[in-house]
């Protein structure tokens, strides 16, 4: 649905702003405000690679991560970099 509603727009690059907040607290635990029953890592991450595979990247933000300590980093950790990732998947054009 992203996809279609940029083509739709007739764009050709995109800016993601990712607000972490948007995530389930259950996956995420250093988010700024969470909310229960947010959208799963894996579904976000997936939008993103989607949305990068189609249209030049522009730049990207990642925000809302305040984590309260380092186990925090530690157990986000793994997600954050897979969401950063995401970001990066794009093809060159």
């Amino acid at each position: 649905a992203l996809v279609a509603a940029g083509e739709a727009s007739g764009a050709t690059s995109v800016y993601l702003h990712v607000d972490l907040d948007v995530l389930d607290p259950a996956e995420l635990r250093g988010l700024l405000d969470p909310a229960p029953f947010g959208v799963a890592a894996s579904a976000l991450t997936a939008a993103i690679r989607a949305l990068v595979a189609r249209f030049e990247l522009a730049g990207a933000t990642v925000a809302s991560y305040a984590p309260t300590g380092p186990e925090d980093l530690a157990d986000d950790g793994p997600t954050i970099l897979r969401i950063i990732g995401a970001l990066g998947s794009s093809t060159p054009r």
